[in-house]
């Protein structure tokens, strides 16, 4: 059975091609106020779905989407993601989680590769470094997507909020770099007597593990959200 979430997003993007400049740049700017939100990517192509259906009306109408929201676009964009479910623990784990651990097992086999350390043993001081990575991210990931952030992002200001973001991303990463060296100088010496190549399979396995766990959850979930009509 297909993805029903991927199927979902290609429909989306079909019918708001549809649209207006005037509806789409409005549907843009929701999603990009909503993408920071803690809403299941579900649920959030669903909404994406019904406002693409109301802006297709309105332009029939000879109205657009810009009209819909009104003057206070961030409240009715609001009122729409309280309606929405929240993410549970499953959804960071099968959703987020999944797509980081597919980036960082990349990574860090392409690195391996070029510094020629595939074989070498790992250290107690690069495993706890990776473990507390993924920590210092899902709490970054926690923050962003929290109401009282998002409240504060949709503002007449949206570069300098914009900018904001994209600085506090580049400090996690700092802080997350400077973890793993001090850790690296000092527990350095402790091997795992475990290569590394041991341990990105180990990544690229859960990777799948997760992947096939998400792709139930969506079948699952889809089938109690039907979208086809």
């Amino acid at each position: 059975m297909q993805n029903q979430l991927k199927l979902l997003k290609k429909e989306n993007i079909l019918r708001s091609s549809c649209l207006s400049s005037k509806s789409l740049n409005a549907l843009q700017k929701w999603i990009s106020y909503a993408k920071f939100s803690d809403i299941n990517p579900y649920d959030f192509q669903l909404c994406c779905k019904e406002l693409i259906g109301i802006a297709l009306q309105k332009d029939l109408e000879g109205s657009n989407l810009e009209e819909f929201f009104g003057e206070n676009m961030q409240s009715v964009t609001e009122d729409i993601l309280q309606s929405c479910p929240k993410k549970s623990v499953k959804d960071y784990l099968l959703f987020d989680f999944r797509n980081i651990i597919g980036c960082f097992s990349i990574s860090l086999t392409i690195m391996y590769l070029i510094c020629g350390t595939l074989w070498k043993e790992i250290t107690l001081a690069n495993f706890l470094g990776i473990t507390i990575f993924f920590g210092i991210w899902f709490i970054y990931l926690k923050c962003i997507t929290s109401d009282k952030y998002r409240n504060r992002f949709f503002t007449p200001k949206l570069k300098q909020k914009l900018l904001r973001t994209f600085s506090i991303y580049f400090i996690f990463i700092g802080i997350s770099i400077l973890i793993a060296y001090n850790m690296k100088e000092t527990l350095s010496f402790v091997t795992l007597h475990i290569p590394n190549i041991f341990f990105c399979v180990v990544l690229v396995a859960l990777w799948l593990i997760l992947t096939i766990l998400q792709n139930k959850y969506i079948q699952k979930i889809s089938s109690q959200k039907r979208w086809i009509e």
